[in-house]
């Protein structure tokens, strides 16, 4: 029982981080952006205001802690510690899936889109 709740802490605390992470990084500050426009990033924000991607964000990041959690029951309760292992590496997964392109693509322009005058502007 202390395994699973030591899991879930764990869980919980990437799950704040990354969650709260991926979700403000698209903001801006004072109306200038964070990430620039044109930049790979810029396009993954713009494609997440609305619409299917921003439903596919809210589930997986929605759906990561309910299969974490339900691993975690079923194994505690059954002493079936595969089953917390495995739900503690399928809810990584999927939160890792959704929430880390956020954190990974670059909120800069290229050297090549500064060049061709793409909007750039970001802080």
């Amino acid at each position: 029982m202390a395994v699973a709740a030591l899991v879930c802490a764990g869980f919980a605390v990437a799950w704040y981080y990354l969650a709260l992470s991926s979700l403000l990084v698209c903001g801006g500050d004072g109306g200038v952006p964070y990430v620039a426009d044109d930049s790979t990033l810029g396009g993954l924000c713009d494609a997440r205001e609305d619409g299917p991607v921003l439903a596919l964000y809210f589930l997986g990041v929605l759906l990561a802690p309910a299969v974490m959690f339900t691993g975690a029951i079923i194994g505690a309760v059954r002493g079936a510690w595969r089953t917390l292992g495995l739900s503690a590496v399928v809810g990584l997964a999927i939160l890792g899936l959704t929430t880390v392109p956020f954190l990974a693509l670059p909120s800069r322009c290229s050297p090549e889109q500064e060049a061709a005058g793409a909007d750039c502007e970001h802080y």
